[in-house]
C-alpha cells in the first residue's frame, strides 16, 4: 500500500477559503492526504472533537492572515487550539503568516505570535495566496523529508539505519548532478568544445539551477545543501554575464547532442570575446568546479559510509 502523508491544513475559515481549497488540490496531485474539517473531518457539537482527528496527521500548515478567529470556551481560537494539539503531540509543522500593513496587530493575534516564538517556532513571511501556494510548492521536499525523519524518530529505527536512509537519499540526488556534470566533461572533450567560449557549459547548468534551485533544501546533509548553494550562486551571475556581454556577438553552429537524454543540445553557439572577458569568465569556471569537487568528495565520503554500515 502506497503512503499518502496526511496533512492538516489549519486557518480561519472565511478569509481562506479559495486558498484551502487550492491547497487541497494541489497536495492531492503531488500524492499526499490534506484534512480539512470541511471535508475528512468530523464535525461535532461538542468542542475538540473535528480536532481530535489532527492526531492522525503527519504534517500541520497552519496559516495567520488578519484573522484570530472566534474564541471557543477554552478563551482561544480554534486555530489556535489546534496548533497546541499540534505543539503537544509533537506533529511536525509549518506557520505561515501574511505580512500585515498595519503597525498594531489584533490583541489576540500579538498573543499567538509570541507564543510561537516562545516555543521556538520559526515562521515564514507571504504576501499574498499566490505568493503561499509558491511557497508551500517549493517547500515540498522538505515537508516530506521532516515527515519521513519524524517518522523514523517515532518508529525507533536504528540509528545507522537512520544514516543509511538519509545517506542513500542524499547520494541519489547527488549523482543527478555529478552525472549532468560529467558528461558535459565528456562531451565538451570529445566535441573539442571550450567551456567559455562555446555555450555547453551555460546549456547545461541553466539546466541544473531551473531543476534544483527551487526547492529551499535539497539534501538531508546541510553540507551538501551549502556547495550546491555556492554553485547554483556562481552559475546565476555567469549566465546574467553571459547575457550581458554575448548574446548580440555570438556565431552559431549547429550540433545535435543529447546528454543524459535529458538536455538536448540543437545548437551551440561559439562566442567573439575579448581577452579580459575570458579571464573573467575563466575565474568564475574555477570557483565553480572548486566548489563542485569539494561536492563530489562528500559524494564519495557518503557512499563510503553507507557501504561501511
Amino acid at each position: 500500500m502506497i503512503f499518502r502523508p496526511k496533512i492538516f491544513i489549519s486557518s480561519t475559515f472565511k478569509e481562506n477559503e479559495k486558498v484551502r481549497e487550492q491547497i487541497r488540490k494541489y497536495f492531492y496531485s503531488v500524492g499526499a492526504e490534506p484534512l480539512l474539517y470541511e471535508y475528512e473531518l468530523t464535525p461535532s457539537i461538542y468542542p475538540m472533537t473535528y480536532r481530535v482527528n489532527l492526531l492522525d496527521a503527519d504534517f500541520m500548515i497552519l496559516i495567520i492572515k488578519d484573522d484570530y478567529g472566534t474564541k471557543t470556551n477554552t478563551g482561544i481560537s480554534g486555530m489556535h487550539e489546534e496548533y497546541r494539539i499540534a505543539i503537544n503531540n509533537q506533529i511536525p509543522l509549518h506557520v505561515y503568516l501574511k505580512k500585515n500593513s498595519s503597525s498594531e496587530l489584533d490583541k489576540d493575534k500579538k498573543k499567538f505570535i509570541k507564543e510561537l516564538e516562545e516555543n521556538g517556532v520559526s515562521y515564514y513571511y507571504f504576501n499574498s495566496d499566490s505568493d503561499l501556494l509558491k511557497r508551500l510548492k517549493e517547500t515540498t521536499f522538505t515537508i516530506a523529508k521532516e515527515i519521513m525523519l519524524n517518522n523514523i524518530k517515532n518508529s525507533k529505527i536504528p540509528k545507522d539505519t537512520i544514516i543509511k536512509l538519509a545517506g542513500n537519499s542524499d547520494y541519489d540526488r547527488a549523482m543527478q548532478i555529478i552525472t549532468i556534470i560529467e558528461s558535459m566533461k565528456n562531451v565538451a572533450k570529445i566535441y573539442k568544445l571550450d567551456l567559455i567560449k562555446s555555450t555547453i557549459f551555460s546549456e547545461c547548468l541553466e539546466y541544473i539551477v531551473y531543476q534544483f534551485s527551487l526547492a529551499r533544501h535539497y539534501f538531508i546533509n546541510w553540507k551538501l545543501d551549502e556547495l550546491l548553494n555556492n554553485m547554483l550562486k556562481i552559475v546565476t551571475v555567469y549566465l546574467e554575464h553571459l547575457v550581458r556581454d554575448f548574446t548580440a556577438t555570438s556565431n552559431s553552429h549547429e550540433y545535435n547532442i543529447k546528454i543524459l537524454n535529458t538536455i538536448n543540445v540543437n545548437s551551440l553557439s561559439y562566442h567573439r570575446c575579448s581577452d579580459w572577458q575570458i579571464s573573467d569568465y575563466k575565474e568564475s569556471l574555477e570557483s565553480f568546479f572548486n566548489e563542485y569537487e569539494k561536492f563530489k568528495e562528500i559524494v564519495q565520503n557518503i557512499r563510503t559510509e553507507i557501504d561501511l554500515l
